[in-house]
């Protein structure tokens, strides 16, 4: 996966572009979390589109896009948390890998978008989390997480922008394993 931040002014969008998503069809759940009642993620109760996603888009509005290589939408209703309503910063993105040697090795870096995580041959099942924050509020950003994997954050920002993003792994509680493909949610607005 790489992102990127939009380079025109004023404007605070991020772009994700999911390698394996552009050359599978991508899972929908059948149920949408926020309706399920438990807030569990039950794999069987996902379908397989005919989507190829080359890109997911979060902008600072709210809306949550999911664009193909010629640029078709998939229309999912989602929309997030308008960034204006962010006081210090927001989990918009969890990101949860199948198991690392199934994932499609990817031969063309840009240093300029791709993050390399060297991993240990024994590493479980982990989760990516995004947040959005407010670059003037980033001193009270809450950074203790009992959780956190690979040694700390990964702070973007531009300096033209009032938001950037904050990446960093999560280790699974419970009984970590590996889900049966890239599972992505997006964490919808209040």
């Amino acid at each position: 996966m790489n992102f990127s931040i939009s380079n025109t002014e004023g404007d605070n969008s991020f772009y994700f572009h999911f390698y394996s998503d552009a050359e599978e069809p991508v899972r929908i759940p059948n149920t949408p979390l926020q309706e399920r009642g438990d807030g569990k993620i039950d794999f069987n109760d996902y379908q397989i589109s005919e989507f190829k996603r080359d890109h997911l888009s979060h902008h600072h509005s709210g809306a949550i896009h999911s664009k193909d290589k010629k640029g078709n939408k998939l229309t999912d209703g989602n929309k997030g948390i308008n960034f204006d309503d962010i006081e210090v910063s927001r989990l918009v993105m969890v990101c949860a890998p199948v198991q690392i040697d199934k994932l499609p090795i990817h031969k063309k870096l840009d240093n300029t978008k791709d993050i390399i995580i060297h991993l240990k041959d024994d590493i479980q099942a982990f989760t990516l989390h995004y947040d959005v924050y407010r670059k003037s509020k980033i001193k009270e950003m809450d950074i203790s997480n009992p959780n956190l994997l690979f040694g700390g954050y990964i702070m973007v920002a531009m300096e033209n922008k009032d938001f950037g993003l904050r990446i960093y792994a999560q280790r699974v509680g419970g009984k970590p394993f590996w889900p049966p493909f890239n599972l992505i949610l997006n964490i919808i607005g209040e």
